[in-house]
């Protein structure tokens, strides 16, 4: 009987293996900083991140607080939401930064996606699909970046970013009696 018990839960672990568990990270626009940190800043009363002017900040950034190693995940999506009444976009971009664990180097930055606000007006949500494994949470860190408007922040309240959203799927880590390794009971 002991050994049917053992033989279920591997298989049913296996099953488990297949099915991937989604989630998500929001980031609302107050918890955003300018990128220059004596850059003025402002959020709307609904707490969105908006235009403060031709002397504001026009860049945002944010960690991107992902589970710690040895977490795997799948991201799958990079969405934002906010309104744009203006003449100019909003732009969200991820970046993975980068640097060795045990050993002094200068950080590596990849980017991942971006998505902007061109094309809507009024209010909008608009997203990108991803297809990334990220395992390196360990010696890696996710950034989120905003952009308000192109060559200035002009837009005052006519262009805002609510929050951003990124989904992803966790992968199982599935622990396998070594009974099982070779596919055959021994």
């Amino acid at each position: 009987m002991q050994n049917f018990l053992k033989n279920t839960a591997a298989v049913l672990m296996g099953l488990l293996a297949s099915n991937a568990w989604a989630d998500q990270v929001t980031v609302d626009g107050r918890d955003f900083i300018p990128l220059f940190g004596d850059a003025l800043f402002s959020e709307s009363s609904a707490g969105n991140l908006i235009c403060t002017g031709p002397n504001g900040s026009q860049f945002y950034t944010a960690q991107l607080p992902l589970p710690p190693t040895p977490v795997e995940l799948d991201l799958k999506q990079l969405a934002f939401w906010g309104g744009d009444f203006s003449a100019t976009d909003a732009e969200v971009s991820l970046d993975r930064y980068c640097q060795s664990e045990f050993s002094p180097s200068t950080p590596v930055k990849t980017s991942i996606a971006s998505v902007s606000s061109s094309g809507n007006s009024g209010n909008y949500f608009t997203s990108a699909t991803l297809n990334r494994r990220v395992d390196d949470q360990q010696s890696c860190i996710y950034m989120l970046s905003i952009q308000l408007g192109l060559n200035s922040c002009t837009g005052g309240a006519n262009l805002s970013v609510a929050r951003v959203r990124v989904r992803f799927d966790v992968v199982p880590t599935v622990v396998i009696d070594p009974i099982f390794s070779n596919g055959f009971e021994n």
